[in-house]
């Protein structure tokens, strides 16, 4: 796994260039603040009853689709995207209670010349193969990279990609009525981190 995230990020760019309001501060305060935007009925309902598509394929798509959007912004053809994943992969752990989350790095390299197809598999591809390595956690993995620190951001990438997707919830409670409430995430260990969550309701 060592050997395998040497090559993959030898060479990758330590920083994405983000356009910001403000001058970068010396050292990373890691004060954030997020927003929550609903994805439209019918995009989810497209993304939901794709034929043969499974969670991997919804990732990959959201993936290159964020690729394609930081590549506009910053216009850099060659950029690394932080993504959580889980660590159940073990008989000794999959009855702990407890998050058991690591987190792997995505080396994105496109052009502005790429066909959307083209895109979503190398989005793929990138995606299986650091699934496929994420056992080795990501601080050892830093530590073999030994990446030149800057106080002022996180090292090897400063923004993260996360997709989940789940069934609706069902809690029934005698006498109670049950409410999802969402809360502001307000700190952050980078510039900007995308998070989707995708609940499948049919086709």
């Amino acid at each position: 796994d060592l050997a395998y995230w040497r090559s993959r990020l030898d060479g990758a760019p330590r920083t994405l260039a983000l356009a910001t309001d403000y001058p970068r501060p010396a050292k990373q305060s890691h004060a954030g603040a997020s927003e929550s935007v609903p994805i439209p009925p019918d995009i989810i309902r497209s993304i939901g009853g794709a034929s043969g598509w499974d969670d991997h394929d919804r990732s990959s798509l959201f993936l290159a689709t964020f690729s394609s959007l930081l590549f506009r912004y910053t216009r850099q053809t060659d950029f690394v995207i932080g993504m959580p994943v889980e660590m159940r992969r073990t008989d000794e752990t999959a009855g702990v209670i407890g998050a058991f989350r690591n987190l792997v790095a995505l080396r994105v390299e496109l052009d502005g010349s790429m066909s959307s197809d083209a895109l979503l598999k190398r989005a793929c591809a990138e995606m299986r193969n650091a699934m496929s390595h994420g056992n080795v956690p990501f601080a050892r993995v830093l530590e073999e990279l030994n990446p030149e620190r800057d106080f002022s951001r996180a090292p090897v990438f400063q923004v993260s990609f996360e997709h989940r997707t789940t069934p609706p919830p069902e809690l029934t409670l005698a006498d109670l009525e049950v409410e999802r409430l969402d809360f502001d995430m307000l700190h952050t260990s980078f510039d900007l981190a995308l998070r989707i969550h995708l609940e499948l309701v049919g086709k």
